[in-house]
């Protein structure tokens, strides 16, 4: 018979990890957040969900493989936590809503420049972008969708067999996934943690901030972001662009199947597309 062992809360991991001064400071969908100390200095702990055990454990996975360069520092975990170093301002938004949005490009560029380096170490056995894009796929085949979907699952299969710089991916990069830390500069967090094209890391910024419409659904943006991402990392502009427009309609996929609205989504993957003829 077997034993069912008991979840573990954040006054266990307290104990568990010689932790003090907890604070809820978040809750979502995949973990509960405490601001904590730990070793005499602030720290975040993430004490996951179900949902955020079966969502998060190649973010881990990740943190161990980036080691603090271009991202959050992991100090310890296990199935049920995450205990973080601590980023101590405010996020990539906060340029953007500022008139910033260049300055937010170059960032990011910054960034995934770090993340993208190859420390050395062999890479952890992560999720791959084939597996990733499969909701795409699938919904391509569905008669009654909006064809964008078929058009954009065809080009993913040709970006996809085309791979030719594949790294570790944080795999969920956006402006409110960067933060600034007094200490480190700016550091992203909340990998998701993938292997494949690098280039998938920057498509989800041309959708982001999402509740600034009058900034992200412009051709002039997008096109900024895609020279700047291009010179900045040495990419090719239209292969930038070809996985922001197929992330665009695998994210609508996404919404989809969470019952959300794919329209805004849709749209920016339209007007990138528009780019690519």
């Amino acid at each position: 018979m077997s034993i069912k062992t008991r979840n573990l809360n954040a006054e266990d991991y307290l104990h568990k990890w010689n932790l003090t001064a907890s604070r809820k400071i978040a809750e979502t969908r995949t973990s509960d957040v405490h601001l904590v100390e730990h070793a005499g200095r602030p720290a975040v702990l993430k004490v996951l969900t179900e949902t955020g055990k079966r969502d998060e454990s190649h973010g881990a996975l990740a943190l161990q493989y980036f080691n603090g360069s271009g991202a959050i520092r992991l100090l310890k975990f296990d199935d049920g936590a995450h205990l973080l170093t601590y980023a101590d301002g405010h996020s990539l938004k906060d340029l953007v809503r500022n008139g910033q949005d260049a300055v937010a490009a170059e960032t990011i560029c910054d960034v995934v420049r770090k993340l993208h380096k190859h420390p050395g170490t062999s890479a952890p056995d992560l999720k791959t972008l084939e597996e990733n894009f499969r909701s795409l796929f699938l919904r391509s085949r569905l008669a009654d969708e909006d064809p964008v979907f078929r058009r954009a699952s065809k080009l993913a299969s040709e970006l996809l067999r085309a791979q030719n710089d594949v790294v570790v991916l944080h795999g969920d990069l956006h402006h409110t996934n960067i933060l600034h830390s007094s200490e480190h500069g700016w550091v992203a967090i909340d990998p998701k943690g993938l292997i494949g094209e690098r280039a998938y890391d920057l498509a989800n910024f041309f959708f982001n901030p999402d509740d600034m419409p009058n900034v992200v659904e412009q051709t002039g943006r997008i096109e900024m972001l895609a020279t700047t991402f291009s010179n900045a990392l040495g990419i090719e502009r239209r292969i930038i662009l070809l996985y922001a427009f197929t992330y665009g309609c695998l994210s609508a996929s996404w919404a989809i199947e969470e019952s959300l609205n794919p329209a805004r989504r849709l749209r920016i993957a339209k007007i990138i597309e528009a780019l690519l003829k």
